[in-house]
């Protein structure tokens, strides 16, 4: 004859007490990896609206540089339909150089701002060119 195992009395589960502190820690951790995720998000939008400040200053400088020296003027504008929310800001001013002599009357300050208009991102950059 067979003797049946009767079921011993003790712990056959997890108490209260123990599931509430694995959610807590569960919850915790989540928490802040969630937090690490829209950081890393975040910055990563901020990283990519930051380089394209710079291609896009590249580029106006590039128009810049193709335009003869008299008819560079400050002034502001946008990028139009292909880069909607950048604009750009350029302060041209004529420089006395006295290191320079009689070339140094010849010299003009670009100052180039490109900005997107959502965030704070931007790009500035200064460049020095002879007119001659």
């Amino acid at each position: 004859m067979q003797k049946r195992k009767l079921p011993v009395k003790g712990r056959a589960g997890f108490t209260l007490l123990e599931v509430m502190v694995a959610v807590s820690i569960i919850a915790i951790v989540s928490t802040a990896v969630y937090q690490m995720h829209f950081f890393s998000l975040s910055e990563s939008h901020k990283a990519h609206l930051e380089t394209q400040c710079l291609l896009l200053a590249q580029k106006k400088l590039s128009e810049v540089e193709g335009n003869p020296s008299d008819s560079l003027r400050s002034g502001s504008g946008s990028f139009g339909e292909a880069f909607p929310g950048f604009r750009w800001e350029m302060q041209v001013e004529t420089l006395q150089s006295d290191r320079l002599k009689d070339s140094g009357k010849d010299l003009i300050r670009i100052d180039l701002k490109v900005f997107s208009e959502r965030t704070s991102a931007f790009y500035s950059l200064r460049v020095y060119r002879f007119t001659r």
